[in-house]
């Protein structure tokens, strides 16, 4: 168990490694990234507590981490952090027997536990189908192969990205493998979106930053289209949070179309839905007008009120509009507004 502890540290304290994630089990409660032994400790007392905590404050702000010290946290972040240095400083006194060293990147202040749960999200069901051996991609002997193949090299490996703090490394898991085979097929890296996959593939025990499974959000790649396909991360770039907010599942309505004024002249506008009416005119040319607040409206010929279409019957003297000259039936006759320059 204390060696599958240092698996996992050196893991993600740097070192990019293939490996199979699922093949780790839990770590005892409590224990850091790494695992002690004898060793461990002796090295890491090489450094004081002063150092240790200013290059704690530096890495603070390289990684932009604000820590409060409410209940101690800033200072249990603090311990935490010093343990992981321990060791990286002893297995870096001994970095040419491994091939390669350690350093403190953005996870250098979590727990064991605390980056499992974050960061060892795929939900592997305990009996997957599909151990049957293929054909379709079975080596004939037609052909030569090399010992060994480096993708990277031949441009099918795209830039590493950072899923944050939302469990999703199975959607990114998902993507690289698409954004590889496409390439190596087509000869072009295109980044696809995870964050696509992490709101619209929930079939197969895909939860989005709760965790999922490659093999769903392949069968949602392969089988789904439309609103909801794959789309290349520019369009659809990755969020931050541990569990950011999901786009409505349809988009919102936009708001209708402002309706044009209604021209008046070259001069003047009223706005959509009311009606112009002369206020001032000379010899039988409208100098300046006026908008009646309804459409096809009566204009009185007092050149201050109108009537609606449904009692056009101006009635100047008593301000009213009826519907017929003798009818009883009345309403107030309306104000008019001065017209709008018309800076069309």
């Amino acid at each position: 168990m204390a060696a599958l502890g240092r698996g996992i540290g050196l893991l993600f304290l740097g070192v990019l490694l293939l490996a199979v994630a699922g093949a780790a089990s839990a770590a005892p409660g409590g224990m850091s990234i790494i695992s002690y032994n004898e060793e461990h400790g002796a090295r890491g007392l090489e450094r004081t507590e002063a150092e240790v905590r200013a290059m704690y404050e530096l890495w603070l702000v390289e990684h932009g981490r604000r820590v409060s010290n409410v209940l101690g946290e800033h200072d249990s972040r603090f311990r935490v952090f010093w343990d992981n240095l321990r060791f990286v400083d002893a297995h870096n006194e001994r970095a040419g027997e491994h091939g390669f060293r350690l350093g403190m990147n953005q996870f250098a202040d979590l727990t064991n536990d605390e980056f499992r749960a974050a960061y060892l999200g795929a939900r592997i069901p305990a009996a997957r189908s599909g151990n049957a051996v293929g054909e379709m991609y079975r080596h004939d002997g037609a052909e030569e192969l090399p010992e060994s193949v480096d993708w990277r090299e031949k441009g099918a490996v795209a830039p590493v990205k950072n899923q944050g703090q939302c469990g999703s490394c199975w959607a990114f898991s998902a993507v690289s493998s698409v954004e590889s085979i496409n390439q190596i097929v087509t000869g072009e890296m295109v980044t696809l979106s995870e964050q696509e996959l992490v709101e619209c593939s929930t079939d197969g025990g895909n939860s989005g930053c709760n965790g999922g499974l490659m093999d769903a959000a392949f069968n949602f790649i392969n089988a789904t289209t439309g609103k909801c396909g794959i789309a290349m991360m520019a369009s659809y770039p990755t969020k931050k949070g541990a569990n950011p907010p999901k786009p409505s599942p349809t988009p919102p309505t936009p708001p209708p179309p402002v309706a044009p004024d209604h021209v008046c002249d070259e001069n003047f506008v009223c706005s959509a839905g009311s009606t112009c009416c002369c206020a001032f005119g000379f010899r039988n040319v409208c100098l300046v007008w006026g908008c009646c607040p309804i459409e096809g409206a009566t204009c009185c010929k007092d050149h201050a009120s109108c009537c609606p279409p449904d009692y056009p019957v101006c009635n100047i003297r008593a301000r009213t509009c009826s519907v017929s000259k003798n009818s009883p039936l009345s309403v107030k006759a309306l104000k008019r507004t001065l017209a709008k320059l018309n800076t069309a």
